[in-house]
């Protein structure tokens, strides 16, 4: 796998072409089949033996997507199918913006975490089932989030969804010699 260079400043007259909603979602499909061996698996084993592990490895789970889009403006995924992040200015996310990027996947994960902490201390008297019942409405509530959010990919002409708007984010093609490439 390799990792895709630093985008240059481009001028604004030049064009860019933007990953397409396939394209994204064959990255993240990608980034959770990535993620299977290294998150499900060992919450699976120490759940079960009821060890705090898991909080560990969701808390890395969690840092996945920002870390790598702020260090290497890609994830994983992304880097195989050689698309990237963007800022405005046209270059890789700040950690920041990449923390914005990544608020519709950042905020389910931590609701998980905090049911999780409930379910293995007592600092909340209420039965484990209870947590996990609320965790399901807090799951469809960010499941109609990112469908708002893949709706407005569909209809933006910079293929731009909710979470790259909130962070001043394109997702774009790189070409190998050019950086992004020509939409024409």
């Amino acid at each position: 796998m390799e990792v895709l260079d630093e985008i240059p400043d481009y001028t604004r007259n030049e064009e860019i072409a933007y990953a397409t909603f396939g394209t994204r979602i064959s990255a993240s499909i990608t980034d959770g089949i990535i993620l299977i061996p290294l998150v499900v698996v060992p919450n699976i084993i120490h759940f079960s033996l009821g060890t705090f592990q898991p909080l560990i490895i969701s808390l890395i789970a969690l840092s996945y997507r920002p870390v790598f889009e702020a260090i290497y403006g890609a994830t994983p995924g992304k880097m195989l199918l050689k698309i990237k992040v963007i800022n405005y200015s046209h270059k890789s996310p700040t950690f920041g913006e990449a923390l914005i990027r990544n608020i519709f996947h950042i905020l389910p994960q931590l609701m998980s975490v905090l049911v999780m902490i409930m379910s293995y201390t007592s600092l909340i008297d209420i039965p484990v089932y209870d947590n996990y019942e609320y965790l399901r409405y807090v799951n469809i509530g960010f499941g109609l989030i990112t469908l708002v959010d893949a709706i407005v990919l569909l209809r933006d002409d910079k293929n731009q969804s909710l979470h790259d708007k909130l962070a001043k984010t394109y997702v774009v093609i790189k070409n190998e010699s050019t950086g992004p490439r020509s939409s024409s």
